[in-house]
């Protein structure tokens, strides 16, 4: 493709682009979040591993979240980003499949620390950071990106960390350019850690965010990199993308001028991959409103296909949980894990082994398949579907048209206060919540005040905390549906489908049961569950 002006329109978006109070209000939401799951993140042992590989070479003015000390700048972009990934709680972008949060506030965090800028700027900065790693991923296509075992995080998010740093260095679009061309030496990221559970999907957020960094000071230093980063014969479009017609990329690029990336960011409350948030959250709520267990013959979880691969595939493999990353991309672990406790909690994952070894039958008994109908809203909408089969002959059919922390099922404020707090305690989210609000667009970014929430959260007396506290849906876990995310099927009297304004559960009643009775013994009456809080 080399008809298309990709390079230098994400170039002059980046340098030029206006960003306005509403997105300016999402970013710091966004920023609320990173900060959270950032700082509970350094308690784990890939965050602590890797400071102890870098922290005693270096010396700079860059913090390391969660510990109190400081590093070289692209050290503390290196080591914040493997933090910020390695809970698998941070946010998502989901028609791009990738996780900007990690790299973008970690690339503009450590950048920030030589020189505080007003907090104007890297808000503004993170917009455009978000809209150009997104835009990248929408025009490469996840489930291309996926196909190649390639993780879109990291192919995309050098760039839009070189977007982000270079926006807040007020570079001109052409250095901007510059940088995208030295970015593209170090767009890479592969997905063999789902082979054994490997840390290196985590170094991916922070290898892209120190790459970024590293781009723009070179070009700010006169060092060249080629001028069509995206669209060269030997640029990110060959190397990743295949062949993309022009329409395709002009619409992206229409879609980028919006800047709408901050807006359809998606924040996470399962600590886990995203493909599996869907279904985790149809169990959770399906549990929370007192739906059955005994006598489950069969789980079947409609998973997107591009995430398949991820959470589903090899099925044998993704029922054998060893350590933590099996599990945050196991389908048949979430699955068993919110159908058995109506939550998920990051105890949970923390102790994946022995907890799977509890519901090992159901595990067993999980299937994934596929559908068309979710695959064709995707990337922009994420479903998810769910039928569960029981010994008796009943059949509950259960599906979603949104994840919970999506546009389509948004999480706000109070949300996402309550996650910080379960991450953080409440008393250094209050810290974090109350620095962050006393921070006008106008006020230098304070990063002492708004970064430390304190000492690493202990994690393994939260685990304990979460275990000993099951029969209380966490604030971390989707314990409630969004009424107007989903959609219910009727199975009788109708083929079609009908939305309505509570959750889309439907029982199929086995032969000789009461098809009348209570809620939702019906296929045309579905169960009220608790609204959305």
């Amino acid at each position: 493709m080399t008809e298309s002006p990709v390079t230098s329109a994400l170039a002059d978006l980046a340098a030029a682009a206006r960003p306005g109070a509403s997105e300016r209000g999402r970013a710091r939401l966004l920023l609320t979040d990173y900060v959270a799951v950032a700082n509970a993140g350094a308690a784990a042992d890939s965050a602590r591993r890797a400071r102890n590989a870098l922290l005693p070479a270096s010396a700079g003015p860059a913090p390391v979240l969660g510990t109190g000390q400081r590093a070289a700048v692209r050290d503390a972009a290196l080591l914040n980003g493997i933090s910020a990934h390695s809970l698998e709680l941070d946010d998502t972008h989901e028609p791009s499949s990738s996780h900007p949060g990690t790299v973008i506030w970690t690339a503009l965090l450590a950048a920030a620390a030589a020189r505080p800028p007003a907090m104007t700027a890297v808000l503004d900065s993170a917009v455009v950071g978000y809209q150009v790693m997104a835009g990248l991923g929408e025009l490469l296509g996840p489930a291309e990106l996926y196909r190649q075992g390639v993780h879109p995080t990291a192919i995309c998010g050098v760039f839009g960390a070189a977007a982000a740093a270079g926006r807040l260095a007020a570079l001109d679009a052409d250095t901007i350019r510059r940088a995208f061309g030295i970015a593209l030496s170090m767009s890479a990221g592969s997905m063999a850690y789902l082979s054994d559970g490997a840390w290196t999907k985590r170094l991916h957020s922070g290898s892209a965010a120190a790459g970024g960094i590293l781009a723009v000071e070179l070009a700010a230093a006169g060092f060249t990199g080629p001028l069509n980063a995206f669209e060269d014969r030997n640029g990110l479009m060959h190397i990743y993308g295949g062949a993309r017609a022009d329409a395709h990329a002009e619409a992206v690029l229409r879609r980028a001028g919006g800047l709408g990336a901050v807006h359809e960011t998606s924040v996470k409350f399962h600590p886990c991959c995203r493909y599996m948030h869907g279904v985790m959250d149809l169990l959770a709520a399906y549990r929370t409103e007192g739906g059955r267990v005994e006598g489950i013959q069969r789980i079947d979880c409609g998973v997107l296909s591009a995430g398949t691969g991820l959470v589903g595939e090899p099925l044998a493999r993704k029922r054998t949980v060893s350590n933590m990353v099996d599990a945050q991309f196991s389908m048949p672990f979430g699955a068993a894990l919110t159908l058995a406790r109506g939550t998920s909690s990051l105890a949970d994952f923390q102790n994946a082994r022995a907890v799977a070894a509890g519901f090992q039958q159901w595990m067993d008994r999980t299937e994934i398949h596929t559908s068309a109908t979710l695959d064709a809203a995707y990337p922009a909408r994420w479903g998810a579907e769910v039928t569960l089969s029981f010994t008796d002959g009943e059949v509950v059919e259960l599906r979603t048209a949104a994840f919970r922390g999506s546009p389509g099922w948004p999480a706000d404020r109070p949300e996402i206060a309550a996650k910080a707090s379960e991450l953080l305690g409440e008393p250094a989210a209050q810290r974090l919540l109350t620095a962050l609000d006393r921070l006008d667009d106008a006020a230098m970014l304070d990063d002492a005040a708004v970064l430390d929430c304190g000492a690493m959260p202990d994690l393994a007396g939260l685990a304990s905390a979460q275990t000993s506290a099951t029969a209380q849906p966490s604030p971390i876990t989707p314990s409630s549906i969004n009424p107007s995310s989903t959609t219910h099927r009727r199975l009788t009297g109708s083929s079609s489908d009908h939305a309505h304004r509570r959750p889309g559960r439907c029982r199929r009643p086995a032969a000789g049961r009461n098809a009348g009775g209570g809620a939702g013994a019906g296929c045309g009456r579905p169960v009220r569950h608790p609204a959305a809080r």
